[in-house]
């Protein structure tokens, strides 16, 4: 969930995004299905339970979020210094990325532990439920690093000679800032 989604689930939990189909169907339809479901009543339970922590990260996304969009409107905009409120923006980004993925551990941790723990059905015999969970555990790692490291390279580009060169000629050319 981003920011924005979140502090709506605070304000009124009953409209949570996560559309959950209800389905008659055998086999593993029907067991991807309850997963879905448990996943939501884990998420949200969770949720409920570490609101504490969760509203303030809810509330930097947004901020950070918005941050964003101002360093680049002033990029496009050709504004001086734009490059520097940009990279700013990233490395802030950067951090929030990293706080959030240990910050939330425990409400991953709930919804982890609930999806793997159902029985799994009778024709996905070959799946282990331990090595689920560590599949699903590690596909969160791995999409956490990635966006860390998405990031990293945002902020490396905006630091390479020709992005400064861009944005410095892009200084010369603009009119000075009117005070």
């Amino acid at each position: 969930m981003n920011g924005c989604e979140l502090l709506r689930f605070y304000k009124d939990p009953n409209t949570i995004p996560a559309q959950v189909h209800e389905t008659t169907e055998e086999g593993l339809a029907g067991f991807l299905a309850a997963q879905q479901r448990i996943s939501k009543e884990a998420s949200t339970k969770a949720l409920e339970e570490h609101q504490q922590r969760m509203v303030p990260l809810a509330v930097a996304n947004i901020l950070l979020s918005a941050l964003l969009i101002v360093a680049c409107a002033r990029a496009l905009a050709a504004k001086r210094n734009a490059h520097h409120l940009a990279l700013q923006a990233v490395a802030a980004n950067i951090l929030y990325a990293i706080v959030d993925y240990f910050v939330s551990a425990p409400v991953r941790h709930a919804v982890l532990t609930a999806t793997t723990s159902q029985t799994l059905p009778a024709d996905a015999h070959e799946l282990d439920p331990t090595q689920l969970a560590s599949a699903v555990a590690w596909s969160v790692r791995i999409l956490s690093a990635m966006h860390v490291a998405i990031l990293g390279l945002v902020a490396f580009a905006l630091t390479r000679p020709r992005t400064l060169a861009f944005f410095h000629g892009v200084e010369e050319i603009s009119p000075p800032e009117e005070p």
